[in-house]
């Protein structure tokens, strides 16, 4: 029998990985919408292999906000486990000024940052043919208010307006509500796969139910985030049911499997709602287990034994990218946007436009992000933080 204090970590730097798979996973965001341009196969015949290579592994862009969304319920529910206690800090009032203190400030800002930049330089607000026609027309009273709001995904017309990316900062916003009003009272109730089956009929449910309208909005995005759930009480729960899940080596290779199933199966299909839904739960599970796998391995290994992927997500360079991944994934839209502009004039082929714009704009994406994470992000990190002693 394992004893109680051998199972639950609570040192919080023992979690970096948790970093390390929001830097990589952002960056790779950024890859996906750099690499948009060229998915068209008659573009890719000139291309080098390496890069006809990059953009087909790039391609899976949806698959990134799956893992944001699993994470984030992992994150979330992870203190409560830990504390033994499935009840808010300082109750739902509470809860949601520090989810709004966390995610608006900074959304605000990069919206705002969106909206100048258009407004301001004449290529950002007409249609070029390239990856940054969906974001326009940008100035719509519906869409500005959607986007203020925090609705946009809740419409074609509004959902990739502005800055594409920022349709699941609401989504996610929205499934705060969910956790704390619904999906915390059914866990505290009747437990995790009951609460796991619940979020999943929520996310399946709108679409028989409004035949097939409200499938923008991607309400399965709610069982993922319950799998998240899950996946921190799979890892961290002192229960004695539990202790068989403690095998790290189980839930890495469930994890690589349903990887390679997600990529030999081609679940990219987005014409399809079906076959779009199996894609978000099949990435979503394998989120899970790569996170339980990391908790796991990190209970049981020391230093020298700690898996290679573990130590790799807790590299200093996948920790660093990691602390300002959510100003990466709201900013390098609008920056993509300019240093493609930029480059336009200077009338390169097509290899040499793809090569260069991508060895240029993924490292001005990645400063400029850094740049906005001091200006906007950290001094509201800081003063979280400030609170939280206080």
């Amino acid at each position: 029998m394992v004893e109680k204090s051998s199972v639950v970590p609570r040192d919080r730097s023992h979690l970096q990985h948790l970093d390390g798979i929001r830097g990589l996973t952002a960056f790779y965001v950024v890859l996906h919408h750099t690499c948009r341009n060229y998915w068209n196969p008659s573009h890719k015949n000139e291309f080098p292999f390496w890069l006809r290579r990059l953009i087909d592994f790039t391609s899976f862009g949806q698959a990134a906000v799956a893992i944001f969304i699993v994470l984030s319920g992992y994150c979330l529910m992870m203190p409560l486990i830990q504390s033994n206690n499935t009840f808010l800090r300082g109750g739902v009032v509470e809860y949601f000024k520090r989810r709004a203190r966390r995610i608006l400030p900074v959304y605000y800002a990069a919206l705002g940052v969106c909206l100048l930049l258009i407004a301001s330089i004449p290529v950002m607000n007409r249609i070029s043919n390239s990856g940054w026609d969906g974001a326009l027309p940008a100035f719509k009273w519906d869409i500005i208010v959607s986007h203020i709001l925090l609705f946009q995904n809740l419409s074609v017309g509004w959902k990739n307006k502005i800055d594409p990316p920022m349709w699941s900062v609401a989504t996610e916003w929205q499934i705060y509500f969910v956790f704390a009003l619904i999906l915390l009272p059914v866990w505290r109730r009747f437990g995790m796969m009951v609460t796991v089956f619940v979020a999943l009929a929520l996310g399946v449910i709108p679409h028989w139910l409004f035949h097939g309208r409200v499938d923008v909005a991607t309400f399965e995005y709610i069982g993922l985030f319950s799998f998240g759930m899950a996946g921190a009480e799979l890892s961290f729960s002192t229960s004695i049911g539990k202790i068989p899940f403690r095998n790290h080596n189980l839930w890495g290779v469930c994890s690589l499997g349903l990887i390679l199933i997600a990529h030999f199966a081609k679940f990219r299909v987005h014409s399809e709602w079906i076959f779009l839904v199996m894609s978000n739960v099949v990435i979503g599970l394998a989120t899970m287990c790569l996170l339980n796998y990391c908790a796991i391995a990190l209970l049981y290994s020391d230093l020298k034994t700690l898996p290679i992927v573990v130590r790799f997500l807790q590299a200093k360079p996948c920790v660093v990218l990691g602390s300002f991944s959510y100003s990466l994934y709201l900013i390098h839209g609008p920056v993509l946007a300019l240093v493609y502009f930029s480059m336009r004039p200077l009338h390169f082929s097509e290899r040499a436009m793809a090569e260069t714009f991508l060895f240029t704009a993924v490292p001005i994406s990645v400063v400029s992000a850094y740049l906005f994470y001091l200006a906007f992000e950290k001094p509201f990190l800081a003063k979280r933080t400030q609170k939280a002693i206080a």
